[in-house]
């Protein structure tokens, strides 16, 4: 079962996408942080990826989200 099927209750839908905002924030955080401190490139590198990845999966659950707009 895919992980869209499991996630239909729209209150789960919505805190699960609210807690990966949230981690991104937390991620730019430490990626403004790495950069203050002139971490490795490989560092910085992996940071911006795993933004990457969060932004994606955050697409991915609003762009399959069921959107029920109010009348």
């Amino acid at each position: 079962m895919e992980l869209i099927q499991k996630l239909e209750d729209p209150k789960l839908v919505d805190k699960t996408a609210m807690e990966l905002a949230t981690t991104n924030g937390e991620l730019k955080f430490l990626r403004n942080h790495l950069k203050e401190i002139e971490a490795s490139e490989f560092a910085q590198k992996t940071i911006d990826l795993s933004i990457e990845r969060v932004n994606k999966v955050i697409g991915f659950i609003l762009d399959n989200r069921k959107l029920e707009l109010s009348k």
